[in-house]
């Protein structure tokens, strides 16, 4: 029997594709109320992510993040407190793929 994370709130960033979309799903499946969130320009991934989760008997729902902005994390941070009253989980995944040499890195990239 696998964890049961039912009554569980859980954000996971980045959910609209690879790892976080595959996190979010797992999640979902043990039980939790899943946070698919992802940037604004990204929001139709994220929907599919829930109407994958949906389709499974899950529950979920999208919310607009950009982990690079400190008021982008506030906000969604206290939407979800203020719909659900806590968050259970969180799944740091959003990530960019820079593709430089590592020497190459500037600073500006590595805050991306």
């Amino acid at each position: 029997m696998g964890t049961d994370l039912s009554g569980k709130i859980a954000i996971v960033t980045g959910a609209g594709s690879g790892l976080g979309q595959a996190t979010a799903i797992g999640l979902a499946a043990a039980g939790a109320t899943v946070i698919a969130t992802e940037l604004p320009d990204r929001q139709d991934n994220a929907k599919q992510t829930v109407t994958t989760i949906e389709s499974a008997g899950g529950v979920a729902e999208t919310a607009t993040l950009d982990v690079r902005s400190l008021d982008s994390i506030r906000s969604c941070v206290e939407s979800v407190r203020s719909a659900h009253g806590r968050i259970d989980i969180l799944v740091n995944n959003a990530g960019v793929n820079i593709r430089k040499a590592a020497l190459d890195v500037s600073e500006s990239d590595w805050d991306t």
